[in-house]
């Protein structure tokens, strides 16, 4: 859970996490959601419950360090992660994030504020409803297959130059295939729906 615009309520259950981390203000995202981490990293600049720190195992960092506090949190995981927060921020801590997701990996999903963004490896098949917003990005560059979108990927090759921008499904199930990590964003709304499948 890092610091940026973040849900106002999270729907995951929470026994699907072995190890919750909170980077600095992510701490404050945390208790404001009733969310207990099992760590908190940072220099603690910017969190408004400092004083609670103390009561929760934490690593404190200097303020002056080469790691943003983001990569403090994923260099204490161990494997797959998501993501809470980081949404709506500088510009730079923008692209910090995309830094670090080629550095540990996309996350398996990533809540901020408007969005959920879904991170892929290879494959995905979800189930939404039809004429769903969604939009596919990828990280570097990727060959991309669809299946139910009204303006298909076939082998598509998308770029940071080329993206598919506000695309829509057609079918409730939608495929996605690719050689590389993509990012899938839907709405916020769909996503509860795409889980209770």
């Amino acid at each position: 859970i890092v610091g940026g615009k973040a849900p106002e309520s999270f729907y995951m259950p929470l026994d699907r996490y072995a190890k919750i981390i909170a980077a600095d203000s992510g701490f404050d995202t945390a208790l404001s959601l009733g969310i207990e981490p099992d760590l908190i990293v940072g220099d603690f600049d910017s969190s408004i419950n400092k004083a609670k720190i103390e009561e929760y195992e934490h690593i404190e960092a200097p303020m002056d360090k080469d790691e943003s506090d983001m990569e403090l949190a994923l260099m204490n995981m161990n494997g797959p992660y998501d993501l809470l927060g980081g949404g709506e921020g500088r510009l730079d801590h923008l692209v910090a994030i995309f830094a670090l997701f080629h550095k540990y990996g996309v996350p398996r999903y990533w809540f901020t504020k408007q969005d959920v963004i879904i991170g892929v490896n290879s494959e995905l098949a979800i189930n939404l409803p039809i004429n769903s917003t969604i939009s596919i990005f990828p990280l570097s560059s990727a060959k991309v297959q669809s299946e139910g979108l009204i303006w298909e990927l076939g082998e598509k090759e998308l770029s940071p130059s080329f993206m598919s921008l506000s695309n829509r499904n057609k079918t409730e199930k939608v495929s996605l295939k690719t050689d590389r990590p993509i990012f899938v964003r839907i709405d916020r709304e769909c996503f509860p729906l795409m889980l209770a499948e």
